[in-house]
């Protein structure tokens, strides 16, 4: 058949203009990445379409070409027509293959997308919002929201192609980089946007407090990786009962816990309590710059700020403390409970945070984190638009069924029954 070096060109050319997504896909799939390949091809998409377009025609008016009568003796092969019929089937067949090919982009945008973090979602989930480049299709962005979706911890993801930015709903914080990395492996780049990423300003560093013109106006101290200086002052206070909560700058209840430490401690004697509050990057948004600001609740005579850059903190105390949390957490719950699906998602490594720890004097910090005393977990905070936020909280232990309630509450209770509050204006 002689028109078959056209047919195959016009595969070729379908291929060829469907390769701006499915190239990527095919690349990631084998470790390679995206390399560049939809990119220099998409310009040229319109070209291999008219290619497409042009073949098939070929092939179309030769299948179909009227057959010109000639004389022939009778015997010869001319004197028997040829059937056409095998060439037509495979030029229809060539055909509907490279219709699919070429509209790729366009119907897989379609059945690919639908995974979207709009409508009603629990308080306790975490949105995340990434800058995607290289997509040069619809059909880049439900390719990407299915490789985010493989993600432990990810509920939803939805690809904004125009705008070129993901969002992802997560049952709980997950560190930015795992869902890089997922975009990543479907042959596409991923980043935190510059509207949201802080980048790191000049912080006191370990040695570097000082008293100032008063203890108020205390230095945000970021912490090297031996959490110094926050463990050399919280063993300097050793005669003294300390107080610590791991937050992140920018999640709300984190920031709604704040307040309730200010509630809660704020209006007793300094002598009788050290707090520490250690600001670390849980949450997209969250660096040091967010940090900073987040400190302006938390200044006092008796307040040290610190910022944990590597989550070092919470991970020795999750490693240390608390190692059997996420599934000590699970089984305290009871059945059909709205938090179970969500802990049964998170990495059981996650470090701990948005946690209240009260630690008594004499307690050492070594190269093992001790365990705190008496302490106050939120997981989430819920309540009716308009109305009274509770919190849901594991008060002293994993193992019994969390309590819904007022966290500074909780707090000034846990403090109270160290005796350390003694109420004296300021």
């Amino acid at each position: 058949m002689k028109d078959r070096p056209i047919l195959f060109g016009s595969l070729a050319a379908g291929l060829l203009a469907s390769a701006c997504c499915i190239g990527p896909l095919l690349l990631g799939a084998i470790g390679l990445g995206s390399l560049g390949f939809g990119a220099w091809l998409a310009p040229a998409r319109p070209w291999f379409l008219a290619l497409t377009g042009l073949l098939l025609a070929i092939g179309f008016y030769l299948a179909y070409r009227p057959v010109r009568s000639t004389a022939c003796e009778a015997g010869e092969a001319c004197a028997t027509p040829e059937s056409r019929r095998p060439q037509r089937i495979m030029l229809w067949s060539v055909t509907l293959i490279a219709a699919g090919l070429a509209t790729y982009p366009s119907w897989a945008a379609r059945s690919g997308s639908g995974s979207t973090p709009s409508g009603a979602r629990d308080p306790s989930d975490t949105v995340v919002t990434l800058a995607v480049s290289g997509m040069t299709c619809e059909a880049c962005a439900g390719e990407i929201e299915q490789g985010l979706t493989q993600v432990r911890g990810v509920l939803r993801a939805s690809v904004d192609y125009d705008h070129s930015r993901a969002q992802i709903v997560t049952a709980a914080a997950i560190n930015p980089r795992l869902l890089i990395s997922a975009v990543e492996r479907t042959g596409y780049h991923a980043s935190i946007p510059a509207s949201t990423r802080s980048d790191e300003p000049k912080l006191a560093t370990a040695g570097s407090t000082t008293d100032g013109e008063s203890q108020l106006r205390r230095p945000l101290v970021q912490l090297n990786p031996a959490l110094e200086p926050f463990v050399r002052d919280f063993n300097s206070d050793q005669e003294r009962t300390r107080f610590v909560a791991i937050l992140s700058p920018t999640c709300q209840s984190c920031l709604e816990g704040a307040k309730a430490i200010k509630a809660a401690l704020g209006g007793y004697d300094p002598k009788g309590l050290s707090i520490y509050v250690v600001w670390t990057p849980m949450l997209a948004g969250d660096g040091a710059n967010a940090a900073r600001g987040a400190t302006l609740s938390m200044r006092g005579r008796n307040v040290r700020n610190y910022y944990d850059p590597r989550n070092e903190l919470g991970a020795m105390l999750r490693r240390d403390a608390f190692p059997k949390a996420a599934s000590d957490m699970v089984s305290s719950l009871p059945r059909g409970h709205f938090m179970i699906e969500q802990l049964r998602r998170r990495d059981p490594t996650t470090p701990e945070w948005d946690i209240y720890m009260l630690f008594d004097p004499h307690v050492v910090w070594r190269d093992a984190a001790p365990r705190p005393s008496h302490w106050v977990r939120q997981a989430a905070r819920f309540g009716p638009p308009g109305g009274e936020m509770k919190s849901l909280m594991w008060i002293d232990s994993y193992r019994t069924a969390p309590i819904t309630g007022d966290l500074s509450e909780q707090i000034a209770q846990m403090a109270k029954t160290k005796d350390v509050l003694t109420a004296s204006p300021q």
